[in-house]
């Protein structure tokens, strides 16, 4: 069994959620009162929250979330989601910015706009590319791609080489021999995404 725990810290507004602080070091206790830290990785939107996980516990994997709004690229000063980080002293790229993050070992993108699209839809397009994922995998890391629930989508990013895919619907991958976890979508924002149990 493998536990991909999201640390749903609201970057944008810390008013409406627990302090960062406080909200990571909780999580992390239970995660050492469980025993179960080796088969853990840790997956936030808010890459400080990754930042404090990290220095609480450097040997747990980090997935660096985004829906690629949150890069805030060509935007003036930081994103308050990218831990203290500045996507475009990284030319906007999300490899070079996630990396940038210790501990990080997998990048877990929305998988295009608008976020429930599909391949197929004139108004669909994917954020993972070619590109992306052979960058993601020269710097060591993984690209799981969220959510992705429509068959056609989930073959055009077998095809690109993504290593997961983050699904509510994981038959509908049955044929692509990717790991798929299935996950329940939260009713007034985005699915909360659920990480393939392989990833290290």
């Amino acid at each position: 069994m493998h536990l991909n725990i999201e640390t749903k810290v609201e970057a944008g507004s810390p008013e409406q959620t627990m302090p960062r602080e406080l909200f990571v070091a909780r999580v992390h206790q239970e995660i050492a009162r469980s025993g179960l830290a080796r088969q853990v990785t840790i997956e936030s939107f808010d890459w400080g929250a990754l930042r404090v996980m990290h220095r609480l516990d450097p040997r747990l994997p980090l997935i660096a979330l985004t829906n690629k709004d949150f890069l805030q690229v060509g935007q003036p000063g930081r994103s308050p989601w990218l831990g203290g980080l500045d996507a475009d002293d990284f030319g906007g790229d999300l490899v070079r910015t996630a990396k940038a993050i210790p501990g990080v070992t997998a990048i877990s993108p929305v998988q295009g706009t608008p976020q429930d699209g599909r391949i197929g839809d004139p108004s669909f397009t994917p954020y993972p590319d070619a590109r992306m994922v052979a960058d993601a995998h020269r710097a060591g890391l993984k690209v799981i791609p969220w959510t992705v629930d429509d068959p056609a989508t989930m073959d055009h990013f077998v095809k690109l080489g993504v290593d997961g895919l983050i699904t509510t619907t994981p038959t509908g991958c049955a044929p692509c021999s990717l790991p798929t976890v299935s996950h329940s979508p939260h009713p007034s924002r985005r699915a909360g995404p659920n990480h393939p149990p392989n990833v290290p």
